[in-house]
């Protein structure tokens, strides 16, 4: 009983320290090759560690290291699931989303290919993961999604504008001259159940509409949805779309 206790605290401990990342050779092998592998390996710490690694990666996005869409959906289950309680135990504060698109990103694939690409999607989820401890996701192609618990509004905005800076100063020595931008949209409100989680959701992605439409480049907060979705509204009326 001891040493079970004491192997359930180790992968306890283990699943904080990235062994994704001190794993990667054995992530990137076949399923058998891992199943051989850890027949092979006598040692129950590496056994575990090896595991663990592999529960990780199942997490993540393989090319920037942060969690994929499986981990979203999880986490958004785990949060509205706690509908009953009102978001009593995420504090006094609500729930902030930061929506993230990088700007002209075709461009770089066009222009300079998808290597460079990837370079670029690399750096900018490296930069919102060591610029934040907060929940960071890949929602696909260019966008990430990055989700505050018990935050208010100035807290998030200056996370997100901290953010921007941080990828406007990305350099890239492979590829002399290129330049990283991003686009931000942020919402803060609570979202006791999902409907409301996904209304906070929508209404980060439609600030980010908005900073797409006046410039770039900038963090644009969703103070109220329903003006800003009449904001939105006009903006595509103006522009035709």
């Amino acid at each position: 009983m001891a040493d079970m206790f004491r192997w359930v605290l180790m992968g306890l401990m283990l699943s904080r320290l990235g062994l994704a990342e001190d794993y990667e050779w054995f992530v990137n092998l076949s399923a058998r090759e891992q199943l051989e592998t850890l027949a092979r390996t006598k040692d129950p710490q590496v056994r575990l560690q090896m595991q663990e690694a592999l529960n990780q990666a199942a997490k993540r996005d393989p090319l920037t290291g942060v969690h994929n869409r499986g981990s979203y959906q999880r986490f958004m289950r785990r949060v509205t699931d706690q509908s009953s309680r009102g978001f009593s135990e995420m504090g006094q504060n609500g729930l902030g989303m930061i929506m993230v698109d990088l700007d002209h990103f075709k461009k770089v694939n066009d222009t300079l290919g998808h290597e460079a690409g990837d370079a670029v999607l690399k750096a900018v989820g490296k930069a919102i993961t060591k610029g934040t401890r907060e929940h960071v996701f890949r929602q696909g192609g260019e966008e990430f999604l990055i989700v505050m618990e018990s935050v208010d509004v100035k807290i998030v905005r200056r996370v997100a504008e901290r953010l921007r800076l941080k990828i406007e100063a990305l350099e890239f020595k492979e590829y002399p001259g290129l330049k990283v931008t991003a686009s931000f949209g942020v919402a803060v409100s609570s979202a006791d159940n999902e409907a409301r989680f996904l209304s906070l959701v929508k209404a980060a992605d439609e600030a980010l509409y908005i900073a797409k439409k006046t410039g770039r480049n900038r963090v644009i907060f969703n103070h109220s949805l329903s003006c800003q979705s009449s904001l939105v509204t006009r903006i595509k009326r103006s522009s035709g779309g």
